[in-house]
């Protein structure tokens, strides 16, 4: 049940450490997986769900995660989903640990006041073993501002006092900061900015982004203002190309209309597949996990990845790449602009005082250059891929805190 596709990755960067597998066994464990039964009066009747949250580490500070509605969700998903966290986590510096939370249902066949009575009973399930300084959920894969809400004022109620920093990612109205909604995407473009600058290849350069949601959008409107040439974006209903550079503003207006990018006028509509193995100097997989394998991997036509969704590339896929030469700056680093705004948020909850959005920005961006920095000087002394070199980076401060706070590991 603990073997999971990440937990190979963080073998791998152990072995290369020198770490005893004993630590190793404690760094990937969990430290608690609940499951409850979430029973809703809805429109329909009485539904029951099976709600999850894996609690993996706690060494950094108070787990962190989100919590996803999604007809997928597992305890396997979920747990290599929470390892994936307490390494993002530690490796942009944040004083949070790892966790993740789902429940499994399709969202799209229920109505919003369905969405949001889930969320409810979701953290009144499990609001005995979260809090600010406990374990502190987020959005996920189809949850958003609103459900964060009501699960503030499910735990506030249910321990009697406002209690807003036991979510973040919330409505500006009740605590939220307006980075968080795009800080993903944000993030992605600061550590784009810093590769290309830094591989030398200067910021003129092309690029294809897949998925036009939340975080692609975002991370091409930004891409696209520092003057590189967003060339192709997609979205699940279809795929746009045009070779001088698409107006990222105006496709952004034609989505909001149309519902999608397909059609967009002055472009080629093309594959999503086709996407893939453009000839184009980054590719931006911003959409699904596993979608580039080891098949697709052998005709991705890019010579860097930047992994905005979590997992885009399977182990299978990302050795044909490193095979081929294709340089991959991993999910860990690269997306980790979201719970960087959430740790922006749940400060200035803490404190009860709010921030400029010029401090909040400054801070975001700060974080995710020496982010960047820290895993490229790995990358470089270790002479070793960028995954492995953030998975080193995020392995040595939790060893660090392991010994300190747990002699027998030392």
């Amino acid at each position: 049940m603990f073997e999971t596709d990440f937990g190979g990755y963080v073998r791998d960067a152990a072995t290369m450490l020198g770490l005893e597998g004993v630590v190793v066994e404690r760094l990937l464990r969990p430290e608690r997986v609940v499951t409850s039964t979430i029973n809703l009066d809805l429109d329909g009747g009485p539904r029951s769900f099976m709600g999850v949250r894996c609690q993996h580490s706690s060494l950094l500070g108070p787990f962190k995660g989100g919590v996803r509605f999604h007809p997928d969700v597992s305890i396997q998903e979920v747990l290599e989903l929470a390892q994936t966290m307490t390494l993002k986590n530690a490796v942009v510096d944040v004083p949070f640990g790892g966790a993740k939370g789902g429940v499994r249902c399709d969202p799209k066949k229920m109505s919003e006041d369905e969405r949001l009575e889930l969320a409810r009973g979701y953290m009144d399930c499990f609001s005995d073993i979260v809090g600010s300084e406990r374990d502190i959920p987020a959005p996920d894969v189809n949850t958003g501002p609103n459900e964060m809400a009501v699960m503030m004022d499910s735990y506030s109620k249910t321990v009697g006092q406002h209690s807003p920093g036991v979510v973040t990612g919330k409505p500006v109205s009740v605590g939220g900061t307006p980075l968080r909604s795009g800080a993903t995407g944000k993030g992605v473009a600061v550590v784009y900015k810093e590769h290309v600058v830094q591989e030398s290849l200067g910021l003129d350069v092309s690029v294809a982004i897949q998925g036009f949601g939340k975080v692609g959008r975002k991370a091409a409107s930004e891409i696209r203002g520092m003057g590189s040439r967003v060339v192709a974006v997609s979205d699940s209903k279809g795929a746009i190309y045009r070779e001088d550079g698409l107006p990222i503003n105006e496709v952004i207006e034609w989505k909001q209309e149309t519902g999608s990018v397909a059609g967009f006028t002055g472009a080629s509509d093309i594959t999503n597949s086709s996407l893939l193995s453009l000839d184009v100097d980054v590719l931006i997989p911003a959409a699904l996990a596993g979608v580039i394998d080891k098949e697709v991997a052998e005709d991705v036509g890019a010579g860097t990845v930047v992994e905005a969704a979590n997992n885009p590339v399977t182990p299978d896929g990302d050795r044909v790449l490193r095979r081929r030469g294709v340089t991959v700056v991993p999910d860990i680093l690269a997306n980790s602009g979201g719970v960087t705004a959430s740790y922006l948020e749940w400060i200035q909850n803490i404190q009860r005082y709010k921030w400029s959005q010029g401090r909040l920005e400054e801070e975001l961006n700060k974080k995710m250059r020496s982010a960047y920095r820290d895993v490229r000087e790995r990358h470089v002394e270790s002479d070793t891929s960028f995954r492995k070199a953030a998975i080193m980076v995020g392995l040595e401060r939790l060893v660090g805190v392991l010994k300190d706070r747990e002699p027998m590991y030392r």
